[in-house]
């Protein structure tokens, strides 16, 4: 068991106006300093706050920061939310090449919200930070593994920051919720058809002769298969949903109640499932863009661009962000029909944060905003404004909901 330091964060109810939307909202705002970035350019330099806020009176009050002692470089963050935790990663000094030495889980699956930290100079038998971040779900029991390793398949670790040695049939249980904002992190794996062998689907990962490989748990009906990409990555993958996309972003979706599969088309961009929807934000491939008008000629529509828009930001809370490959078009397309719903946001700064009950929570620009979509007329049916703040908001890129019971900060049930 690795020594864990604990900070329980302790919620109560917040009534406001909006109750019918946001009244147990919360809202993370924080950069990611290994994401969008260069790191030897000076204006990126400086440490910026995790601050989680929730609704009080109409507005965002803080609620706490999620650093241990002062603002530390945000090196990775992925949230899982039908899990109900987040996974991130930090460390003091983004020009060193070092691996993270803080990791922390903010886990909301219970009544209280809590912070579990470890630091690796206490144990430095997980390191963390890999370019390939899975999570597997394993006996009902999630991991996260974002460390490759001397070892072959690595390290996992569970909420708790037990661990578990990855094995080969590890990769049978491949969990993913998706991802719907183009700032995220997403996980990554994909299943093969080695040497464009289209019979069979594999798990080819620390496999070099087919004669080792299992196939992968799924395998897309032979009328369904497109021959032009033999990686099927993984983009979604929970107890009822898979969705598999190829390089050109032809999809397969199956149902796993029902075992029907269906091929799909989707917008370049992150996905995210919400029965009976699928929806994400549109967004430009910037290795397309590079070969149309080449790297050098991008970084410099892309620093224009920063600088066109860098008084719209207050640098105090963040940095202005990568906006060359952002469109601003919201998503949603209706599994049974096929339908595709688009909403424009005007703001190439926009995102969405949430999904509940129909409504669909995002951000454009400085504002918290929430449309409805109605799923028997398979159309949006509402929108509306709930928060705006030209300071927080623009660095808001997470949200949650919470129904606490602690009357208190310092009181629990």
């Amino acid at each position: 068991m690795l020594k864990l330091r604990y900070i329980v964060v302790l919620a109560f109810f917040s009534s406001s106006i909006f109750s019918q939307d946001i009244s147990n909202a919360y809202f993370l705002m924080g950069v990611v300093d290994n994401y969008e970035r260069d790191i030897y350019d000076p204006y990126y330099r400086k440490k910026y706050e995790k601050v989680l806020y929730r609704v009080n009176n109409d507005t965002l009050q803080v609620f706490d920061t999620l650093s241990t002692s002062g603002p530390t470089n945000l090196e990775y963050l992925i949230q899982l939310n039908d899990e109900k935790l987040f996974y991130f990663e930090e460390k003091d000094n983004m020009m060193e090449v070092s691996f993270p030495n803080i990791f922390s889980v903010l886990d909301y699956s219970n009544d209280t919200i809590q912070i579990r930290r470890y630091f690796s100079e206490e144990d430095k038998s997980y390191t963390g930070f890999s370019p390939y971040t899975r999570a597997f779900k394993i006996n009902e029991k999630l991991y996260i593994q974002n460390e490759g390793g001397a070892k072959l398949y690595g390290v996992a670790i569970d909420r708790y920051f037990q661990k578990r040695e990855v094995t080969y049939d590890d990769f049978n249980f491949i969990y993913d919720e998706g991802e719907a904002s183009p700032y995220h992190f997403g996980l990554s794996f994909f299943y093969q058809y080695f040497n464009n062998d289209f019979s069979k689907l594999r798990i080819t990962i620390g496999q070099k002769d087919v004669d080792t490989m299992v196939d992968a748990p799924f395998q897309i009906p032979k009328h369904l298969l497109d021959t032009t990409a033999n990686k099927i990555y993984i983009i979604l993958n929970n107890e009822r949903w898979f969705l598999g996309l190829n390089d050109f972003y032809t999809g397969w979706l199956l149902d796993k109640s029902s075992g029907n599969w269906k091929k799909i088309q989707l917008p370049w961009s992150k996905v995210k499932i919400r029965e009976p929807w699928l929806y994400g934000v549109n967004q430009k491939s910037i290795s397309e863009l590079k070969e149309m008008i080449g790297a050098e000629k991008l970084w410099q529509l892309n620093r224009e661009l920063e600088w066109k828009n860098r008084e719209r930001y207050d640098l105090d809370y963040g940095r202005v962000p990568r906006l060359i490959d952002k469109t601003g078009v919201l998503f949603f397309k209706h599994i049974p029909s096929g339908k595709m719903l688009r909403w424009d946001t005007k703001e190439l700064d926009s995102e969405i944060l949430g999904f509940r009950e129909g409504w669909v929570y995002y951000r454009q620009y400085d504002e918290i905003r929430c449309l409805y979509l109605d799923a028997d007329k398979v159309e949006i049916t509402e929108d509306k404004l709930l928060l705006k703040n030209s300071k927080v908001i623009p660095f808001v890129h997470w949200m949650f909901f919470h129904d606490s019971k602690q009357k208190s900060l310092n009181e629990r049930k």
